[in-house]
């Protein structure tokens, strides 16, 4: 994946997903006991994506997918990664590197069956190539895992006065702490930070905000 990442040419993204521990709600600077053991699990599933092109050799973003549904399956990623892909900087990629881990919910018949169907070229002869790897055992931690501390980092220091409430409370949370710290970063250091807020519906869309 590092060589990828490293060698990562005109055309070609690298997409490292993984599904890391649910955040709950609500969220307050003080919990009760008993508030805490009531709160409402909430599915983050992580996309961190390079991307190369002619005029910027080296991009990256951070997606994150965050829903109420809990169904950690091929339908839920497959709905999650086409939506990404809809992004104007996937035009046109002649060459995706998809990582992830070897569980079911990424290695299975459905999932790879909609690789390969993926096209992002305006093309009829040629076709975009998509390769599957997955880490090996015990490969230790990857970069939606740094995307993932980030985020719970923010909700353990920065937990506004009135809490946060609701899926939208999180997203806009999450939305306002991401930008404020990326203004204090050089343009040329900025990552972006996606995040899609995604119901159990098939193919409902209920909202996409960027920071």
């Amino acid at each position: 994946m590092h060589q990828d990442i490293f060698n990562i040419e005109p055309g070609t993204a690298v997409i490292i997903g993984d599904f890391k521990e649910n955040f709950k709600l609500d969220y307050n600077r003080v919990h009760e006991q008993y508030d805490y053991f009531q709160q409402d699990p909430v599915t983050c599933l992580s996309f961190v994506v390079h991307h190369s092109t002619f005029k910027c050799p080296h991009s990256k973003k951070v997606y994150k997918i965050l829903s109420k549904c809990l169904s950690h399956n091929a339908s839920f990623i497959i709905r999650a990664l086409m939506r990404i892909l809809k992004e104007p900087e996937f035009k046109g990629v002649s060459t995706i590197k998809q990582w992830s881990d070897g569980a079911g919910h990424f290695c299975n018949t459905e999932f790879l069956e909609y690789l390969r169907t993926v096209n992002l070229l305006n093309s009829n002869k040629d076709k975009t190539v998509v390769e599957v790897d997955y880490f090996s055992a015990s490969h230790g931690k990857s970069e939606c895992d740094s995307a993932f501390g980030y985020f719970s980092r923010l909700l353990r220091s920065c937990v506004p006065a009135d809490g946060i409430k609701s899926m939208n409370d999180l997203v806009d949370f999450f939305q306002k702490e991401t930008s404020d710290q990326s203004s204090k970063l050089l343009s040329s250091t900025r990552n972006s930070e996606f995040f899609l807020r995604s119901t159990c519906k098939e193919g409902q869309k209920t909202g996409d905000y960027r920071a």
